[in-house]
């Protein structure tokens, strides 16, 4: 038999002759161009003070880089940013939970916290009151 690879095929990434495109990967109006990155003051402090407890990343530039890198792509769903666009996002990366906010072409980081002692009020969209939900 042959290899059954499940992942869509995406033409810049992958190469198979004969490979059909699915159409909301065809459409390049639909890609979101890359965000602008800003970090708070308040979450850069809590990066550098986590950053002895992180086991991938190496070092305050690696770990801005590397959740820099994933936000820029803006990682959130299209139901989420349809639905959810004001509320604050999170994902977590090595030890970290990283809140951030998008607001049109910018996503700023509003806090990160150590993955096993973070408020997670912002996976329910709690937008009534939890402490993340401040749109200031």
């Amino acid at each position: 038999g042959g290899v059954v690879d499940k992942k869509p095929y995406v033409p810049f990434a992958d190469t198979a002759e004969g490979a059909s495109v699915a159409p909301w990967l065809a459409d390049t109006r639909q890609q979101t161009p890359d965000l602008e990155v800003v970090w708070s003051e308040a979450a850069a402090a809590e990066l550098r003070a986590l950053l002895p407890q992180l086991r991938l990343l190496r070092g305050e530039d690696q770990a801005r880089a590397a959740v820099s890198e994933v936000l820029a792509a803006d990682p959130r769903s299209v139901h989420w940013r349809q639905t959810r666009a004001a509320l604050d996002y999170g994902f977590s990366i090595d030890l970290l939970n990283v809140v951030c906010r998008f607001d049109g072409g910018a996503c700023t980081v509003r806090t990160v916290q150590h993955l096993h002692l973070c408020d997670r009020s912002h996976v329910a969209g709690d937008a009534g009151g939890g402490p993340l939900a401040d749109p200031s």
